[in-house]
């Protein structure tokens, strides 16, 4: 009796020791698995934030080469138009304060009334807000 007794005791601990040996590496394999994921969540969320920025940075971008290009053809009311379009669009940019989309919205209002009087000085303000923004000035 005390002999079965014995076996069974031990028969428990191998079992409690056999779960344990089983279980702590998976447990330890389930919170490095865990932590990687919360990684390439957090990476994948960057990528997401910068293709936020980028479209609406090219699309802007687009259409002030656009109203240059238009503006050098002396059509002022598809540069005012192609303008406001990308000013319209940037203004989450530069609410960010992303340069220099955040120093081309001080400029609008100078730069339409500048599309509106057509001209020279139409196409020299087209110019520099166009070079200001390549240069991030």
């Amino acid at each position: 009796m005390k002999n079965a007794k014995g076996y069974i005791i031990v028969g428990l601990i191998c079992l409690i020791v056999g779960f344990l040996v089983g279980y702590i590496p998976l447990s330890m394999k389930r919170a490095e698995l865990r932590n990687e994921l919360q990684e390439s969540g957090k990476q994948l969320k960057s990528v997401y934030d910068r293709l936020d920025v980028s479209e609406p940075y090219r699309i802007a971008l687009n259409e002030v080469i656009g109203a240059y290009e238009a503006a050098t053809n002396n059509n002022f009311g598809i540069a005012h138009d192609r303008v406001v379009s990308a000013l319209d669009r940037t203004k989450p940019l530069a609410e960010k304060g992303i340069s220099p989309w955040a120093e081309a919205a001080g400029k609008r209002d100078q730069l339409v009334s500048a599309l509106a009087q057509g001209g020279t000085k139409g196409q020299t303000a087209m110019r520099e807000f166009m070079l200001s923004l390549f240069k991030g000035e």
